[in-house]
């Protein structure tokens, strides 16, 4: 392949790469940098590129021990390094950077940016927190989210490096990139998961019996109200963390209206069955909608956007309870949504939604860890999609996992490969939106000629007509996804299609 070609392919791994990346000239000017970059230090890309690194330290001092540095180590792993942005926060990044080797050139380094502001403050936090495993919970999730935004720049290397062994951008990339995986691994082993035992909880019993023990622990004045207009509120969750997150926001309701001496405190639960479509990241389905009001002091406008970051609980977190940013964590682990709305002087309303336990949940469930334990080798996977570097990197691993691989980058193509490959082919991955047909459109094709095929969608949207149909209908993966959970999504498929079978 040209040159040309292969710095394209650079160009378009740089520019979308979820992790900063910068280069820096020999006079201390940033030469290049990608979008992630200009995010880490709240600017634009324009604004950006020429200006001194130096200007960007906490402390200019910190700029010359950092040179010193380098220039002793050629290479430096996880340095720590305080920057300022462009709109003056602070935030701590870990660097991982090379100098160049090329001295007729203008670069004197390299290197890619981690911000472990949220962790550090996190981790500050869990000295002085009673219950440290919930904050734990939290740094794991954010860790995830590094992981896989890793795992995508990972399997895009290496199928670029199979196809230009030796380009040394690549594997400087690789490197770097190797690197910032085996810091995550560091802080992943500092919170090892916790064994969470999840049972049925109807929470109209559960708020009736809890009543009573809620006044006893904030305060007898308080009239706490429960309105229960559903008799379907079973879920499915942990006891523990479900009486933490009542004890905790009713706590600071009951806080809120001490701090604005009402005489008469109130506080309403209301529990309600809602059917939710369309949201922006649950799944349709049913769910009990959990509303808590009070009439305290409330929160103002200011601070209630930034109610759920770890730097306003840092400030303004006094009682016991679990913080906002933990109550986020564990209701999102439900696969849930919180919300809060307040205005000051009046009072705040937190609206909770979890969902409903159902039958065939109930009586169908299957163990994650059997879907990795039963995953039978040499499964033919069809992947269809019309951007090649994906494709062709997900394709990479999953031959490297021991699957069989069809390819195809469009609908007609994909019909042709069909005439000779069905019969071999297990399960068909689709991209929905290509040009010429949608892959919806598609899999209508091969179901009216072929008959069944267990199918996954990918897609990097999911707002549109077609996608919210497939997705209640059919597994949907929105990209960015990373290879394992795709190896999940295909395994859960074909075994739920193999006792459909049966």
């Amino acid at each position: 392949m040209c040159n040309k070609n292969i710095e394209k392919k650079y160009k378009i791994i740089f520019e979308n790469a979820g992790i900063p990346i910068y280069t820096i000239s020999k006079d201390g000017k940033i030469l290049e940098a990608n979008k992630a970059a200009a995010e880490l230090f709240e600017t634009d890309l324009n604004n950006l590129i020429g200006k001194k690194i130096e200007d960007f330290y906490f402390n200019i001092d910190d700029r010359k021990v950092f040179l010193e540095a380098l220039q002793k180590n050629k290479k430096l792993k996880n340095y720590h390094i305080k920057f300022k942005t462009a709109k003056n926060k602070i935030i701590d990044v870990l660097a991982n950077v090379e100098m160049w080797d090329d001295e007729d050139s203008e670069i004197l380094h390299q290197g890619t940016l981690v911000n472990i502001t949220d962790l550090i403050g996190l981790t500050n936090k869990l000295k002085n927190l009673e219950l440290m495993k919930y904050n734990a919970q939290l740094i794991r999730n954010l860790i995830s989210d590094m992981k896989d935004k890793l795992t995508e720049l990972l399997v895009i290397n290496d199928l670029l490096q199979m196809t230009h062994n030796g380009n040394a951008y690549l594997i400087k990339s690789e490197s770097l990139l190797e690197n910032m995986s085996k810091l995550i691994g560091k802080y992943e082993n500092l919170f090892p998961d916790d064994n969470i035992t999840r049972e049925k909880i109807d929470l109209a019993n559960f708020l009736l019996e809890h009543k009573k023990l809620f006044k006893e622990i904030f305060s007898e004045s308080l009239n706490i109200t429960l309105v229960l207009n559903t008799e379907n509120a079973t879920i499915m969750s942990d006891y523990t963390q479900i009486l933490q997150i009542f004890t905790s926001i009713l706590q600071n309701s009951a806080e809120a209206i001490m701090a604005k001496g009402e005489e008469k405190g109130k506080i309403e639960i209301i529990l309600n069955e809602k059917d939710i479509k369309g949201h922006t990241y649950l799944s349709d389905g049913k769910y009990i909608e959990i509303i808590i009001k009070d009439n305290g002091i409330g929160i103002k406008e200011d601070n209630l956007q930034n109610i759920f970051s770890v730097e306003y609980t840092a400030k303004a977190g006094k009682g016991k309870g679990l913080s906002l940013p933990v109550i986020l964590s564990i209701i999102n682990a439900l696969n849930g949504d919180i919300k809060i709305e307040s205005i000051y002087g009046v009072g705040t309303t937190v609206t909770i939604l979890l969902p409903v336990l159902n039958n065939e949940e109930e009586n169908e469930h299957f163990d994650e860890l059997e879907l990795f334990d039963e995953l039978d080798s040499n499964k033919t996977v069809f992947f269809v999609d019309d951007d090649d570097i994906i494709r062709e990197a997900f394709a990479a691993n999953l031959e490297k996992r021991g699957f069989n691989l069809i390819q195809s980058n469009n609908p007609q193509d994909a019909l042709e490969k069909l005439k000779e490959y069905f019969p071999l082919i297990d399960i068909a991955v689709i991209d929905i939106r290509m040009p010429g047909m949608t892959g919806g459109k598609l899999y209508e094709t091969i179901k009216e000629k072929y008959g069944h095929l267990p199918v996954i969608f990918i897609s990097g949207y999911e707002d549109d007509d077609e996608i919210m149909s497939i997705k209640s209908n059919y597994t949907f993966l929105k990209k960015p996804f990373s290879t394992d959970d795709l190896v999940a999504e295909i395994n859960k498929n074909l075994k739920v299609d193999n006792r459909w079978m049966k």
